[in-house]
């Protein structure tokens, strides 16, 4: 699933991504709704997560979806 930045996000593409049964690849990774925590070990989850995107091919990590 190759994902352009310029595609806005919303619930339809969401359901889609069920529906579909999309899976995660290397471009494309959720997280459940507890990643979104304000503890510390959450935030230094997410900055990993980010990072780790940014520094491969780049891509989309939804939070709250798994």
């Amino acid at each position: 699933m190759t994902e352009n930045a310029a595609i806005s996000w919303d619930e339809t593409r969401l359901n889609k991504l069920i529906r579909d049964k999309i899976e995660e690849n290397d471009t494309l990774e959720y997280k459940g709704a507890g990643a979104l925590t304000r503890e510390d070990k959450a935030k230094f989850e997410i900055t990993k997560d980010i990072s780790a995107m940014a520094n491969a091919a780049g891509g989309t990590l939804i939070y709250g979806f798994a």
